[in-house]
């Protein structure tokens, strides 16, 4: 990062903004474009329309890679069907009495006719080491049992099933590319290797690239070469606004690191690169409070399919444990770059009120039998950050390739989809669908975007092949054709007419059944990142020229681009081995230090920086982050004083300090920075959007709204100026120009959930209920399970008379707020029974008012006598326990 662009305390990156949230007076910065499976690459080859070589498999239609051309076709996530049956492995042995959880790996061993397990189990947390692998097998992967062939010692028991001691999170792969009989079971988990000639007795080894690794593993062979999907965990990460977020009382949220997803690749199981982050969340996603807490990855025809599972952070201050857990789907060509699937859409989640009404999580890879995709995971009573509660295995089911339907987008007209030119061989083209003969029509196209003739929609006629599948032949004349009759001596694409249904994938059919399936030759088959290249390169003329310092700086950047702070640190030192007065390199060796949380060495870096080049700007900012960071707000101030008496006309330093000022409440002293900032450089969007968040604080609201307005004339669609504009509005009275300003917000980013939700209680004072409504669900719709809108939702359906409505929202959520929403409960069912015409409902409701106004009241409830004379308890009056309410709280 160049001078002028990182700016630590005063500035984020460009597409960085700060939400300004009246109610809990706070503002949070969030960052975007830092989910890696989302950066655009020109290299890609995703990218352009390349002719691709597909194989006989399925090919699904979880990401555009084989799309060209898509209309009125939508993608729908097909949620798996737990099991009747479910737990179907439960705590039933003594050493699975602290926990039992998929923490491994189930799959079908065709050899045997069976499915084989490997779960984690401990007995208590004082066991050493305290977990262990468990296996179970099972005929049909519904009833499991677990023989008793333990291979190692447990202590206290002479018969068990437990095979390996401390692989935390195993996953098990069964290994047909290895020659070594001794190796045919590999398991990766923790930072234990484990190699078995059977998968019951054991050999481990220490992997070295894993690190800190305390989530379930995954592993895959994929063109060539094994790939570790492992945790990773960081500070939180990007400049400091993105690093401190605030509550009311300016203290830093979350003094914790972040998870996320890492990867390593190995030739042979043993040597393993350096472990890189691939996979965060973003703010859509919901970051820092959801994060990602693992991947299971599965190789499915020509691509690959993860469940990333999320842990959704209860929004309390500082709290980086309690939470709830789900799944959704990605998916990657090279193991590299991850793409969500439509839209983000859970995929898999708790029950409710059931044994894994607490939390979900899956095993390490899918298992596909007969035409079923199995998906095992782990399911508990009790949520992320609690105690473990009861556990146990259960099983989800999906027809096999139906993860996703295309579906109509619009149901008056029909759906096109055409393909990428493909390079095909296959005696059949097969579609997996839900459709009746009509509905689905296809065609051939050549190179030019010409019909191949005979292969038109109108020839088009399905033919059942299987439960799930049809197979598609071109009429013509009375004689049948399928693909060996097209010209294929050249790429075609096919184009998909859907009338009505859903179409999940299509293949191509093999010649016949000794036809091997087709290896794909596609452009990303053996891509690798562009790190990955350029790491070469510079390995190879570092070799050459051993002693050149530059050389390793470089490499040094580029391993800091991908996350390796580690390897970072390493080509920097060397850096400044051979080029001592390299302040440059000095100053970004401080910065990883710093996310490392290696205290002392950041800061004799930052100091020597500064020393070497006493005109570095980033480096006095970063210091005064290094300084607040460690509670010494006083030396940042110095730092940052310091850093505008050398450079007295650098407007980034005095945004910095009265970004600094703001946290420590020193409004005035922060607007006075400010406005020097503003004098030396006027036409920066940054300094005016922070001096209106200051004028808030000082409460001149009319100087904010100035401030946001000069802002949006430098940036007049950033959807965070509107929003706080628009907050300054509603807080001056001003709600018509405030909804303007948060439709306005909402239309530039139609994720903006806290916009949605200032909203809808913009709508809620002005009665608009189901303007109130739409926004809370929207809301909802974005952060699911949020109980502050969950809350605004249940009551706005209260005010707008849907009294059940209301009951069924705000019902489960009552431990969020008690006091308000025992109160809000009461007034529901006391409206609902003046509605009711048959007696005992009505005085079922009444006595359910009655209950929840006394918890309401014993929560805490104040201005009882006032509240007892609103309208809708009128119909309480006479009761006698309202009487007594009313009496013990006079």
């Amino acid at each position: 990062m160049g001078k002028q662009k990182q700016k630590m305390i005063a500035r984020t990156l460009d597409t960085n903004r700060r939400l300004f949230y009246p109610v809990l007076i706070c503002f949070l910065c969030f960052v975007t474009g830092s989910c890696q499976q989302n950066n655009s690459n020109e290299n890609d080859p995703r990218s352009s329309s390349q002719t691709i070589s597909i194989s006989n498999a399925p090919q699904l239609f979880l990401d555009d890679s084989l799309i060209e051309k898509r209309s009125n076709l939508k993608r729908v996530l097909q949620r798996p069907k737990k099991h009747p049956a479910n737990p179907i492995i439960v705590q039933d042995s003594p050493w699975e009495q602290r926990y039992l959880q998929m923490y491994g790996t189930v799959l079908y061993d065709e050899e045997i006719n069976h499915f084989r397990a490997w779960y984690m189990a401990s007995e208590n947390e004082e066991t050493t080491p305290e977990n262990y692998i468990c296996y179970a097998e099972s005929l049909d992967g519904v009833h499991w049992n677990k023989p008793l062939v333990g291979s190692i010692t447990l202590p206290g028991y002479t018969r068990h099933n437990a095979v390996l001691a401390g692989a935390h999170g195993l996953c098990v792969m069964k290994d047909t590319h290895e020659s070594d009989p001794t190796k045919r079971y590999k398991g990766l988990g923790g930072e234990v290797l484990a190699f078995s000639p059977d998968g019951i007795h054991w050999t481990m080894e220490t992997f070295q690239s894993a690190g800190q690794n305390d989530t379930s593993s995954s592993v895959v062979w994929w063109n060539g070469e094994y790939l570790a999907f492992i945790r990773n965990q960081e500070r939180f990460r990007g400049s400091y606004r993105e690093y401190t977020r605030l509550d009311s009382k300016k203290k830093p949220f979350l003094n914790d690191t972040i998870r996320q997803i890492a990867f390593t690749a190995s030739p042979d199981f043993l040597t393993w690169t350096p472990k890189e982050t691939i996979f965060t969340t973003d703010l859509q996603d919901g970051y820092p409070w959801t994060q990602p807490y693992g991947l299971a990855v599965t190789p499915y025809g020509d691509q690959l399919v993860g469940l990333v599972w999320f842990l959704h952070l209860d929004h309390v201050l500082k709290n980086n444990k309690q939470g709830t857990l789900n799944i959704q789907l990605v998916t990657s060509r090279d193991g590299r770059r991850w793409t969500h699937v439509a839209d983000r859409a859970v995929f898999l989640e708790s029950s409710t009120a059931n044994w894994d009404q607490g939390r979900v999580y899956p095993s390490t890879s899918l298992v596909l039998k007969n035409d079923q995709i199995y998906i095992y995971y782990s399911g508990s009573d009790t949520r992320h950050g609690e105690d473990w509660g009861k556990m146990g295995i259960g099983l989800a089911t999906l027809p096999a390739d139906r993860f996703v339907a295309l579906t109509l987008q619009d149901e008056s007209t029909e759906g096109i989809l055409e393909t990428r030119p493909l390079h095909i061989k296959g005696k059949n083209l097969i579609v997996n669908a839900e459709i009746s003969e009509n509905d689905l029509q296809a065609e051939l196209i050549d190179v030019e975007g010409n019909v191949i003739a005979g292969f038109g929609r109108r020839n088009t006629r399905l033919i059942q092949h299987d439960s799930l599948r049809y197979r598609i032949v071109w009429e013509r004349n009375g004689e049948s054709k399928t693909l060996p009759d097209a010209p294929i001596n050249y790429p075609l694409s096919i184009r998909f007419y859907l009338k009505k249904g859903s179409l999940f994938a299509f293949q191509s059919e093999p010649l016949d059944e000794n036809t091997p399936t087709l290896k794909p030759n596609n452009p990303w088959s053996d891509y690798r990142t562009q790190y990955e290249r350029d790491r070469v390169t510079l390995s190879q003329a570092i070799k050459t020229n051993p002693n050149q310092a530059s050389l390793y700086f470089e490499r040094g950047k580029l391993h800091a681009q991908a996350g390796n702070r580690t390897l970072a640190i390493e080509d920097y030192s060397r850096c400044i081995e051979l080029d001592p007065s390299n302040a440059e390199a000095c100053f970004e060796r401080g910065k990883h230090h710093f996310f490392l949380t290696q205290v002392t060495p950041a800061h004799k870096d930052f100091a020597k920086t500064i020393a070497l080049d006493p005109f570095h700007t980033d480096a006095y900012s970063w210091f005064g982050l290094f300084f607040h960071a460690t509670h010494s707000d006083d030396q940042a101030l110095q730092i940052l004083s310091e850093g505008i008496n050398r450079l007295p006309d650098n407007a980034i330093l005095y945004c910095d300090r009265a970004y600094l000022y703001l946290l420590m409440n020193k409004f005035e002293k922060a607007l006075l920075d400010y406005n020097h900032a503003i004098a030396l450089n006027p036409a920066d969007y940054d300094f005016y959007f922070e001096r209106g968040v200051t004028y808030y604080y000082l409460g001149n609201l009319q100087s904010a709204v100035q401030d946001f307005t000069k802002a949006l004339a430098l940036r007049p669609y950033d959807d965070w100026a509107l929003y706080n504009r628009g907050v300054m509005y509603a807080l001056l009275q001003q709600p018509k120009r405030a909804i303007e300003d948060l439709t306005s917000a909402i239309t530039q980013n139609p994720f903006h959930v806290s916009a949605f939700e200032t909203r809808g209680a913009l709508y809620v004072d002005m009665c608009n209920y189901d303007r109130s409504i739409q926004d809370f669900n929207q809301a909802l719709q974005l952060d699911p399970g949020n109980p502050v809108y969950t809350t605004l939702l249940g009551q706005s359906h209260l005010e707008n008379k849907n009294y059940t409505t209301a009951i069924e929202i705000l019902s489960p959520i009552i431990q969020h707020d008690p006091i308000s929403i025992h109160y809000s409960l009461a007034r529901a069912y006391s409206l609902r029974a003046v509605t009711h015409q048959e007696e005992t409902t009505q005085r079922r409701d009444l006595a359910s008012a009655l209950d929840h106004l006394e918890q309401s009241v014993k929560a805490g409830l104040k201005d009882w006598k006032q509240i007892s004379r609103r309208p809708e308890f009128i119909v309480l009056q006479k009761e006698e326990r309202f009487q007594k309410l009313l009496q013990s709280n006079e």
